[in-house]
């Protein structure tokens, strides 16, 4: 748990926010009260309000829900409950691990689900994924002891948590989709857990007309989408997927996935509710989720993910701990193997900066800019980042510009600029390292260098252009 804590919570308000969270602290500044939060959500964005309405009280009782202007802190004050419920989230798969396969098992699916970078990313970031991936464990729990238990108590904290977890994130569909399997095929009270699924479905009914304008208007599409090749690939290679630098069906990864088989075969040779549970938890809504996103209503994307890995962690699990029982040298080298490839990448997750972070670029900002500069970004979400943390307490009258095309600059509105500002997130065209000082290009023109920062924390001196660019390494032409 030391350990779960220390990667979720070191230094985890030191880099600025990401669009998304962004958004949150924005929607939730503009919301006087619960009722209008509630309603900006259903009108603004794609989401259901469960995440925000906790987020707006947090804020709140903190001290940070009443501004959209930057103050210092609230990186930390946003992602911390977040973090201490990923944390929370590996204590419930320990518990959940060992009810269903021992002490073990619980240990390692912790251990395991503690360094999975996808999770241990996810729960550094103040967005709902933490909180689905713990109501999912949460609901799981509930519905195993449930199916032992006369009394109905347990059944209503089922009900309870199912209906949190879809008014979390729509994708949790899937993760009911196989409970109800669950029930239906491995529950001896059958008609109890058919009941407290349709009390789920039943408390979500008044937000389907929501749910249902947002697709119409077409909200739902700003849902990260990925062709579903991709994710596959992410899938079969999400062990030694350590951030940017994916080792696909490397060692570690074949391996992971072998234990993971290893672990489903002997889930399935228990001839009980545990080879249901293997096949309810992972295989049905993973299976569901792709068959899905193949056809055109995708809903594909590598940090969704997220939803299934803790139950192929307790398979991955069983088969380590399977090893264990029969050969013990062969068990040593296993668990050295994958627990040191889940150590790579949530060292990485700590230590590396996950998105590109314009609060470091604030100080160098702020020294150097003058009027009568003019911004040009590459996209809206760093329009709204830059202004955000680089323009809110400097002259509100320097102008900023989205340009989508490298190669084609608003020349009218540049020609009569002090200095040039060109803030990008370094990707693709816009990554100053891609840019050549070539016959045509609109700087050799004009002017004769320009510089660009090194991981947005100095900013050099050129003739008369300033770049400032989150993760582009220092380059003069």
């Amino acid at each position: 748990m030391a350990l779960a804590a220390a990667i979720r919570l070191i230094g985890v308000g030191s880099t600025g926010l990401t669009f998304d969270e962004l958004f949150t602290v924005q929607i939730v500044a503009r919301s006087r009260d619960l009722l209008q939060l509630v309603s900006s959500v259903a009108t603004q964005d794609a989401h259901p309000p469960l995440y925000y309405v906790l987020t707006w009280l947090w804020l709140h009782i903190v001290g940070f829900g009443d501004t959209a202007a930057y103050r210092p802190g609230i990186e930390l004050a946003l992602r911390l409950p977040w973090a201490l419920t990923g944390v929370v989230s590996v204590a419930i798969i320990i518990g959940l691990g060992r009810k269903l396969f021992g002490p073990g098992v619980g240990i390692l699916s912790g251990l395991l689900l503690t360094l999975e970078p996808l999770v241990a990313g996810s729960d550094r970031i103040g967005r709902m994924y933490p909180l689905l991936v713990f109501l999912g464990l949460v609901s799981w729990t509930l519905l195993v002891r449930a199916r032992e238990r006369k009394e109905l108590r347990p059944w209503l904290g089922y009900a309870l948590a199912a209906s949190l977890m879809l008014y979390t994130h729509y994708l949790a569909v899937f993760v009911l989709l196989g409970q109800a399997v669950y029930v239906v095929v491995a529950s001896p009270r059958r008609r109890r857990g058919i009941l407290a699924l349709a009390i789920a479905a039943a408390s979500f009914v008044p937000w389907v007309p929501t749910l249902l304008t947002s697709i119409l208007q077409g909200r739902a599409n700003t849902y990260l989408r990925e062709p579903i090749d991709v994710v596959v690939r992410h899938l079969l290679g999400w062990i030694a997927a350590t951030g940017s630098t994916p080792a696909y069906f490397g060692a570690a990864t074949v391996l992971a996935w072998v234990l993971i088989l290893l672990g489903a075969i002997v889930a399935w040779g228990t001839r009980d509710h545990r080879r249901w549970f293997f096949v309810s938890s992972a295989v049905v809504p993973l299976g569901a989720w792709l068959g899905l996103s193949a056809t055109w209503l995708n809903v594909a994307g590598t940090r969704y993910l997220m939803i299934f890995v803790p139950y192929l962690l307790i398979l991955l699990a069983v088969g380590i701990a399977t090893l264990a029982s029969r050969y013990r040298f062969v068990f040593l080298a296993t668990v050295c193997v994958v627990v040191a490839s889940f150590a790579f990448g949530g060292a990485e997750v700590v230590l590396l900066p996950q998105h590109a972070d314009w609060k470091a670029a604030r100080t160098a900002f702020k020294v150097h800019v003058e009027a009568g500069d003019v911004v040009l970004t590459n996209s809206r979400l760093t329009s709204a980042l830059f202004a955000y943390y680089l323009v809110s307490d400097r002259a509100p009258s320097i102008p900023i510009i989205t340009v989508h095309d490298p190669r084609r600059f608003p020349l009218d509105q540049l020609l009569g600029a002090k200095h040039i500002w060109v803030a990008t997130e370094a990707f693709g065209a816009w990554d100053p390292r891609n840019w050549t000082i070539a016959e045509g290009d609109y700087f050799t023109q004009w002017y004769q260098t320009h510089t660009v920062t090194d991981d947005a924390r100095t900013v050099g001196t050129a003739t008369s252009v300033l770049v400032l660019s989150p993760n582009a390494r220092t380059k003069k032409e």
